[in-house]
């Protein structure tokens, strides 16, 4: 896919520019606006987007898999109707704004395909390592004596991908350079969000003792990067409940 490809989104059978689509999800009600737009300025718009996919099981790197009504669908340049003149203009034009998007600006992206392979390796280490290091808040005794990621709460699990999804996301350079220096895997780097987000004795933090000599105190200011984002989240526990683990949150 070339960079200039991407020019504007399909939903609900109109056209929007990149600027625009996501007041028209807001309009509808698929997201608040404050949250959104946020995340629009902080991580970017097809960043924001596959948040949003993520959330409502939508696989934007198949979009057979859904509908236009649902979520919205990428416009290629390739795709779009040019102008063709007042007298027979037929052009894919915004919605809101009435830009001709054949002749938009491309909207910066990664394609949704590209992380997949990341989160879903990180969410693994990530839910390993609750189970793992997670007690039952009545009898003290190691959750994973007993459980295993299969009996994760579905909606826990779901809330963890988008945990996950978006932490990858925004900080996928500090990750990926903290795999370079240390060794670690995806799965491994998201082991050690649960770790730093809870308060452990082991994390990103101190993980820059795995670096070669050389490169340890490049790799301790990305995990102080890592380990600020993670306390940013906030603490979670589990707790069995009726055969299911559930979060103490």
């Amino acid at each position: 896919m070339r960079p200039d490809d991407l020019v504007g989104y399909t939903y609900r059978a109109a056209n929007y520019c990149g600027e625009h689509i996501i007041p028209a999800l807001v309009a509808v009600g698929d997201v608040a606006a404050p949250a959104a737009l946020g995340n629009v300025e902080q991580y970017g718009l097809e960043a924001t987007l596959d948040e949003l996919a993520d959330a409502q099981a939508i696989d934007r790197e198949n979009e057979s898999s859904f509908d236009s009504g649902d979520f919205p669908k990428v416009l290629l340049r390739s795709s779009a109707e040019p102008y063709t003149g007042p007298a027979e203009d037929q052009s894919s034009r915004c919605d809101n704004c009435g830009v001709v998007l054949a002749d938009a600006e491309p909207i910066p992206w990664r394609a949704a395909a590209d992380l997949r392979g990341e989160i879903d390796a990180f969410l693994r280490g990530y839910m390993e390592c609750a189970v793992w290091a997670s007690n039952d808040p009545d009898t003290e005794a190691p959750l994973d004596d007993k459980y295993s990621t299969a009996d994760i709460d579905a909606a826990l699990q779901s809330t963890m991908r988008q945990e996950c999804a978006a932490f990858v996301r925004a900080q996928y350079d500090d990750l990926r350079l903290a795999g370079e220096l240390t060794g670690r895997d995806w799965a491994s780097l998201g082991h050690d969000l649960w770790l730093t987000r809870n308060g452990h004795g082991a994390g990103y933090w101190d993980r820059y003792m795995e670096a070669p000599k050389a490169k340890r105190e490049q790799a301790e200011q990305v995990g102080k990067r890592l380990s600020e984002a993670a306390k940013q989240i906030g603490e979670r526990d589990l707790m069995p409940d009726g055969g299911h683990l559930v979060s103490m949150q």
